[in-house]
């Protein structure tokens, strides 16, 4: 039987609605993420912003093993709540001491190895400089993809938005005032204190979430 391509208006609006929030959360995470590279490229040296930027792919490496996490999670939560918010809850539990576990493991291998990589070559002794300050962020990174699952699972698309075009504009706000004076170690504390703020908004956004799921029960 030959394929055919059809267009329903009704369940295309509905995907719409659904996946316009989430876009614009990952447009606002991709924007805040890259603007301390942009704001050194403009205001440092290129030794300075390759350094960084090295240290800063690293970095970004990392981080997909939350995500992978994540991915593979999220069905078993989504199934959870199905059938409990108290079930729910102790399957995020023990993710929230699974993520704080293996981030801590890495955070800690990642800043012991850092200095190793003058043996790969000398100019990259700076970047170890710049990936032992961004390790200290990998528990932050963690958890906060754990949680903005989470809200996903309880349709807190919206809120996820605000949040983070916040954290977005507090981001680049921060990098304009502090990159042009104090360079590349500003931007990697100004990631991990974005993170950070991003994290306890989304915990307690989360946090209500949870209340009210329970007094639903």
């Amino acid at each position: 039987e030959a394929l055919t391509m059809t267009y329903n208006r009704v369940y295309m609006k509905k995907l719409f609605k659904v996946s316009f929030p989430v876009g614009l959360t990952l447009i606002a995470n991709l924007i805040y993420s890259h603007a301390d590279s942009f704001i050194l490229t403009l205001t440092r040296s290129t030794i300075e912003v390759g350094t960084y930027g090295f240290a800063y792919r690293f970095f970004e490496t990392i981080l997909v093993i939350p995500t992978f996490i994540m991915n593979a999670s999220f069905p078993l939560l989504l199934a959870a709540k199905k059938q409990s918010v108290s079930l729910l809850l102790r399957r995020y539990r023990k993710l929230s001491w699974f993520m704080i576990v293996v981030s801590t493991g890495v955070a800690i291998a990642v800043w012991a190895s850092a200095p190793l990589l003058i043996f790969i070559r000398p100019d990259f002794a700076v970047s170890g400089n710049y990936i032992r300050i961004l390790a200290w962020s990998f528990p932050l990174f963690f958890l906060s993809s754990l949680v903005m699952w989470m809200l996903f699972v309880f349709h807190k698309r919206w809120e996820l938005c605000v949040i983070y075009s916040v954290s977005m504009i507090g981001n680049i706000g921060a990098n304009v005032y502090y990159v042009p004076t104090y360079g590349a170690t500003a931007s990697a504390w100004i990631t991990i204190a974005s993170e950070a703020l991003v994290l306890m908004a989304t915990y307690f956004v989360l946090w209500q979430s949870l209340r009210l799921g329970k007094k639903r029960v």
